[in-house]
């Protein structure tokens, strides 16, 4: 029989770490013949830490879902356990397009995205075993928008103007991602307007020109990222000769006793343009609790007067380049109780038709003083004669319509109150 062939070298290889270290090692066994021809075979050896498997969770940022804008920063921070374990690598990744690079860190702390799209992110930790825990979540980084501005004071986008006149302006703004917003008014070279606080409100108020000339006045918002919006108005400033006004009922400082009645009456004019904008002051702003609302002509309605003081009417005329004038009356309410007047019958709205009959009662009262004047009105149209009585009695409705009836008392020194019944009147 034939002598077995005998090989020249056998040798092992195991590469296990002496200090039993975790990880995935390979054990090889390999034959060499006298010829140098090499068998070998090889098996791989996991050896898993004595910890367990790790755990990464992104701590921030706490949302799952974050939205943000172009150039805003996002801070990372995760979570690792066991904490400190030794052999771990960490992997986090900021999404395809990015352009952000990864990171191996546990925090990694802030990072900008200039970049608009939603991405993706990471974070993975891998031990030694290859045993690995991820945790991801989405950031939706926007494209910045430029803020929304929009003078709305002065409406127009031109508006003519005499020197020394006086002009407020005020603005709204929006920024449709909400972002901070800083905003500024200039108002046009040579213009003579110094700067003030307000310049950087959307509410800048009022400004005098009193410089000739034509001067682009601008509103702007810029927001935290840079881009800036603005609106124009265009003031022009020329030469301008006031308006003139003038109270002319009652013509001179007046003293009425509370709760009498006054209508007031003015005249103006312009020498080189026209009045565009009439308005009275009956001094409401000082308690006379007389509301001028509506009063936009030379002549106003009825006011009553019930709160004693001294109160300052004002009449202001306004006219095609802003000049103004205003005259002023000095009112002095005197102390005093109201009259009283109060229809008995009949008794709230009635409905008849034409050719009945209603009967009129009224009673009075003064309770420092004396009714002096009592009318009744049975409302225009109606065809029914006043009268000065309390009890005029019964009254027929022969034309059909609707008709205020009213009740009207004078005291003796001017007061007036008055009651009023609605008579509706069908064919």
């Amino acid at each position: 029989m034939a002598a077995a062939a005998t090989p020249i070298a056998i040798t092992g290889s195991q590469i296990l770490e002496k200090n039993g270290s975790a990880g995935i090692f390979a054990v090889a066994f390999e034959v060499r013949d006298a010829l140098g021809v090499v068998t070998a075979d090889t098996v791989r050896i996991t050896v898993h830490d004595t910890l367990s498997a790790p755990v990464a969770l992104i701590f921030a940022p706490a949302s799952t879902d974050t939205t943000i804008i172009t150039g805003d920063s996002v801070r990372f921070e995760g979570f690792l356990s066991p904490a400190g374990a030794q052999g771990i690598r960490l992997t986090w990744l900021y999404g395809a397009g990015s352009g952000l690079a990864a990171d191996s860190s546990q925090s990694p702390g802030w990072r900008t995205f200039k970049l608009a799209g939603t991405f993706s992110v990471s974070f993975t930790a891998t031990d030694k075993s290859l045993r690995s825990s991820s945790d991801s979540l989405s950031i939706r980084v926007l494209e910045n928008q430029a803020p929304v501005v929009s003078i709305t004071q002065p409406a127009a986008s031109a508006v003519s103007i005499g020197v020394g006149s006086t002009i407020s302006f005020l603005a709204t703004e929006t920024d449709p991602e909400l972002r901070p917003l800083t905003r500024v008014w200039t108002w046009g070279n040579g213009s003579g307007i110094a700067p003030a606080a307000s310049d950087t409100s959307v509410a800048a108020g009022a400004r005098t020109f009193t410089v000739a000339g034509i001067f682009p006045v601008i509103f702007s918002s810029t927001d935290d990222k840079g881009l800036t919006s603005a609106d124009t108005v265009t003031i022009s400033v020329v030469n301008n000769t006031s308006p003139l006004a003038s109270i002319t009922i009652p013509s001179a400082d007046t003293t009425i006793a509370a709760w009498s009645r006054l209508s007031f009456a003015a005249t103006d004019s312009d020498p080189d343009g026209s009045v565009t904008n009439r308005a009275w002051d009956f001094g409401a702003d000082s308690g006379s609790g007389v509301s001028a609302a509506g009063d936009t002509s030379a002549v106003t309605v009825m006011k009553t007067f019930g709160i004693p003081g001294v109160f300052d009417i004002l009449y202001t005329v306004t006219d095609n380049l802003q000049g103004s004038a205003v005259d002023t009356l000095r009112l002095t309410v005197l102390a005093n109780g109201r009259p009283g007047a109060l229809i008995l019958s009949p008794g709230g709205q009635q409905s008849i038709t034409a050719g009945d009959s209603l009967s009129f009662l009224a009673t009075v009262a003064d309770p420092d003083g004396t009714i002096v004047s009592q009318l009744w009105t049975f409302g225009s149209g109606s065809g029914i004669p006043d009268a000065a009585v309390t009890i005029p009695d019964w009254r027929t409705f022969s034309l059909p319509g609707n008709f205020a009836v009213i009740f009207t008392v004078w005291d003796n020194v001017g007061a007036v109150d008055a009651d009023t019944v609605n008579v509706s009147v069908s064919p």
